[in-house]
């Protein structure tokens, strides 16, 4: 009986193809490890060991292939051994570039989304999760138009959308995909372009400031309720710090040594865009690359949290001290989910944060391709 009930759980988790959106979601999983060898196993116990030997060449199960390639209706396991095991639905494609195993999950995309809304938002009211479903079904349907002829269309990181595979679809993430298929959001009849945030911490930006590049129809909004912030119960709303030395700083950005670190160029709110790090001569950095560039270095995205900060140097050392998570670019999940718990459908929280922006089912849109 519980191997039925489970049997009925993973059913309505991982549904069939025919329930789902027809667009196939090419993306690149676990690349993080680098991976040289993998092991892949199937639910009837078959195993594949996968191993790069170089450039473009790798072997499996002992004999040279260029392109490894499975499919099967249940979930295939994923092993890198010594780091990380994941299951994932669909079918996998592995290949071999530059000495290092690419594997490349292809799914679904209502099924790759019940995973992405869960690992980027997690436990949150149903109006909330719907919402999150149109933001990332938007970003990878962007992500899909602008790749669709390569080998993958997205990664699994943050520079695509977080994706864990299996383990992280649950039942309230499939409900809200299931609820809002193919739902997404224009602008004046095309895909629009749609960003989010853990912790805005009282007001978002717009992309000019913290990217440099200028999207009409993305405009700060204040996230608040009768004047108390929305998100102030985000454990990044309150200050953090951040303390390094110089000298791992300086190993961090092209530069080598410097002294001294300098604002260039803050918003309203104290959102910093530019840093200058001075010696003998000076570099420039958006606050963006360089949050990206100490979270990569470090391995550690909870270091230089937002760009909303001041800076310090002292003793050789700087200190950072700010608030919020994230770029605090278009929708603050903490602030989302404080308004589902007011009662606010999805379609008002995402006119809160988008104010300039439709939802549209995507098949009525004008699409790249056409």
């Amino acid at each position: 009986m519980k191997k039925i009930l489970c049997n009925v759980i993973l059913f309505i988790i991982f549904m069939p193809g025919w329930l789902t959106s027809d667009v196939i979601m090419k993306v690149s999983v676990l690349g993080i490890f680098k991976p040289v060898r993998v092991i892949v196993s199937t639910e009837k116990k078959e195993k594949y060991t996968i191993q790069a030997i170089w450039g473009e060449t790798m072997e499996v199960n002992g004999k040279k292939q260029k392109e490894f390639i499975l499919k099967d209706p249940q979930p295939l396991t994923v092993e890198i051994p010594d780091k990380i095991t994941r299951q994932f639905p669909g079918q996998l494609q592995i290949y071999c570039s530059e000495g290092k195993l690419i594997i490349v999950n292809h799914i679904p995309m209502e099924d790759y989304l019940a995973s992405v809304v869960h690992c980027e938002i997690g436990a949150a009211p149903a109006e909330t999760l719907k919402a999150q479903a149109i933001l990332c079904r938007t970003k990878a349907l962007e992500f899909y138009q602008r790749n669709k002829k390569r080998k993958y269309y997205i990664s699994d990181l943050t520079d695509g959308q977080v994706y864990k595979g299996l383990s992280h679809m649950n039942l309230s993430a499939r409900e809200a995909v299931n609820l809002t298929r193919d739902e997404v959001m224009s602008f004046k009849g095309k895909l629009a372009t749609v960003f989010f945030c853990s912790t805005c911490a009282g007001e978002t930006s717009y992309p000019g400031f913290v990217w440099k590049k200028e999207i009409e129809y993305i405009v700060p909004v204040k996230c608040e309720y009768k004047g108390t912030p929305l998100c102030i119960d985000s454990p990044h709303f309150k200050t953090w710090t951040w303390s390094c030395p110089l000298e791992q700083i300086s190993r961090v950005i092209p530069m080598g040594k410097f002294d001294h670190i300098d604002i260039i160029e803050r918003d309203e709110f104290g959102r910093v865009s530019l840093l200058r790090f001075r010696n003998t001569w000076n570099m420039v950095l958006k606050t963006e690359t360089f949050r990206i560039m100490v979270g990569r270095y470090f391995k550690d995205w909870g270091l230089l949290k937002s760009a909303r900060f001041k800076v310090e140097i002292k003793d050789r050392k700087a200190f950072f001290t700010g608030q919020g998570l994230g770029h605090g670019v278009g929708l603050c999940q903490w602030g989302a989910k404080k308004l589902g718990e007011l009662g606010y459908k999805y379609r008002s929280i995402l006119g809160f944060y988008f104010p300039r922006l439709m939802i549209t089912d995507y098949y009525s849109l004008k699409n790249e391709d056409e």
